[in-house]
């Protein structure tokens, strides 16, 4: 790396969120420089990378879907198109009804055109058992190949001399007009750190609610699956044999440690469902970084104009990132508005 060097906005973090955040700064022809340690454990590096335009739980319609799914798709073509890889698998998901009163709520919902038009009623169903109440097929949702994505844009970064592998050293950091990096000088600095904003000192006191997962890469020969299933939990097709499974939610145990716990929770779900266990081949487990409100954290510190946070995306940050990183990028280059659920200054003062 240069000595003494400038850029337009250095960046803290590649997981999803700091890496789609610099494919629209490059975009508007801004440089950038990403500091990250890969850390093999961060959320996007374990998240299985679905998206889905329903909340399963509730039968109900995810924040801003209609909004967000265009942006996801604009976005991971525009990233595969940039970096000459395949990662986005728009495949649908099959959703297996669990209940009489969810077959009543998916019957009585899919009437109304906002719900019917995310709806395939003529598709083909998986060959795998249903539960006596049908399935539905989500047409708009599917998954992000998070690994070969987040590898690519690292291998891109590194190509151009935009990457410095290593921890960030926030104490290091000399904030003004510009900012002062050791020998970096920016007019931003980004923090994308996923739960690693609790090291954070300007944005650690933000109302956060974390969330550990875990998830099981196994090998089972059969059903071939063509696309995503939902059978209460989810399974992910990688190819041949090969599937992703899980997930689980913790919020008390906020550590990197995959769980044997954890492991036979998502081995019984996938047995009673299936009628055998699979292969393990590898478990991972990683901390969600998720706010209290359950809306990412975006914008300008209040007191430190020149620094800036993009983070929270949580569970649903496939379909979260694209539109929130293109919103603060806005935010930084144009002054335009930040959609305010979305807005840090929501949930930090002046004084912060």
């Amino acid at each position: 790396m240069a000595s003494n060097r400038t850029v337009d906005v250095l960046i803290v973090g590649q997981g999803l969120a700091g890496t789609v955040a610099a494919f629209h700064l490059i975009q508007r022809g801004k440089s950038v420089l990403v500091v990250d340690n890969h850390h093999h454990n961060c959320a996007s590096k374990v998240a299985a990378g679905l998206y889905n335009p329903f909340v399963f739980k509730w039968i109900t319609k995810s924040w801003m879907a209609d909004e967000l799914l265009p942006e996801l798709e604009n976005t991971y073509r525009g990233m595969e198109s940039m970096l000459d890889a395949k990662f986005f698998h728009p495949t649908g998901i099959e959703r297996i009804i669990a209940s009489s009163n969810e077959q009543k709520q998916w019957e009585r919902k899919s009437q109304r055109p906002d719900v019917a038009s995310h709806i395939d009623s003529n598709f083909q169903p998986l060959p795998v058992p249903d539960k006596g109440f049908g399935r539905v097929q989500i047409s708009t949702a599917g998954w992000l190949d998070l690994r070969t994505m987040l590898s690519a844009f690292r291998a891109y970064l590194s190509e151009n001399d935009w990457l410095i592998e290593e921890s960030f050293m926030h104490d290091e950091l000399h904030v003004g007009s510009p900012n002062v990096y050791r020998d970096i000088s920016c007019s931003h600095v980004l923090f994308c750190e996923g739960a690693g904003v609790m090291n954070n000192p300007f944005f650690r006191d933000l109302d956060w609610k974390h969330t550990k997962g875990e998830v099981l890469d196994v090998s089972m020969p059969a059903p071939e699956l063509s696309r995503c299933l939902n059978y209460g939990q989810f399974i992910v097709p990688l190819g041949g044999q090969q599937h992703r499974t899980g997930t689980t939610y913790n919020w008390d145990v906020l550590d990197f440690e995959p769980s044997e716990e954890a492991r036979e929770k998502i081995l019984r779900n996938h047995e009673a469902y299936f009628g055998a266990r699979p292969e393990v081949k590898e478990h991972r487990a990683g901390v969600r970084p998720t706010s209290a409100d359950r809306r990412p954290f975006a914008g300008k510190h209040p007191s430190h104009p020149s620094i800036a946070i993009l983070n929270a995306t949580g569970s649903k940050g496939v379909m979260l990132a694209p539109w929130s990183s293109r919103q603060l990028v806005e935010h930084l280059l144009d002054g335009r508005p930040l959609h305010p659920e979305i807005d840090v200054a929501r949930k930090i003062g002046g004084d912060a």
